[in-house]
């Protein structure tokens, strides 16, 4: 039982040094459609962690205890290998591999792809989330939200452009990586359907 918990304690300090480590690189970064400080965006995809109940992310493994902590350390670092002056092992040195798997699952493969239009980007980003573990699926369900729910300043057409492609997102989100992955909390797509739903003024249903 010590053991155990000197375990946790070390999962918090991570979990610490995370935050401590993107709100470093987040600096003068701010939203793009309100101008809040970046960081509001990564504590509060930290927070809906912090606080979800879904009772099946501890019933297929015993490490599974352990994963939502490092959950909690990769959403305060999911966008700063794409966003920020980072390297892996910096990263890593703050968390560990795991962790730091699930920040590059969580990194879109596109932002390697400049010439590609934009459509193409967003067939390549979807590719590639509906490979990775549930861990980065769900984080990346948190994260979509969040944005969805932060729109308010944006273009009209651009709105309605972001929630078309979260259609497809989700539909991706929803694919299993491979057979008898666990499938990510319905709440939570029925959350981010409901988010499209009143941007594209109509009803949105997601189905497999």
């Amino acid at each position: 039982m010590t053991n155990l918990i000197e375990q946790m304690r070390e999962m918090e300090g991570m979990v610490q040094r995370s935050e401590a480590l993107a709100t470093e690189k987040h600096a003068g970064q701010v939203r793009k459609y309100n101008g809040f400080p970046y960081i509001t965006h990564p504590r509060r995809i930290h927070n809906r962690v912090l606080g979800y109940a879904y009772t099946g992310m501890y019933g297929h493994t015993k490490a599974l205890p352990f994963r939502r902590l490092y959950m909690r350390a990769a959403a305060w670092l999911h966008d700063t290998l794409e966003d920020c002056d980072v390297t892996p092992e910096e990263i890593i040195a703050v968390s560990n591999e795991e962790v730091f798997g699930i920040v590059k699952e969580l990194t879109n493969p596109s932002k390697q792809h400049p010439e590609l239009n934009r459509k193409q980007r967003k067939t390549m980003d979807c590719e590639h989330i509906a490979t990775v573990s549930w861990e980065a699926k769900t984080l990346k369900l948190f994260d979509r939200i969040d944005n969805l729910a932060e729109m308010d300043g944006a273009n009209d057409s651009f709105v309605r452009k972001y929630a078309e492609e979260s259609i497809d997102l989700l539909h991706a989100i929803i694919t299993p990586a491979f057979d008898g992955q666990q499938q990510v909390d319905k709440l939570l797509v029925n959350e981010a359907t409901l988010w499209i739903g009143h941007h594209l003024d109509k009803k949105i249903e997601i189905t497999e």
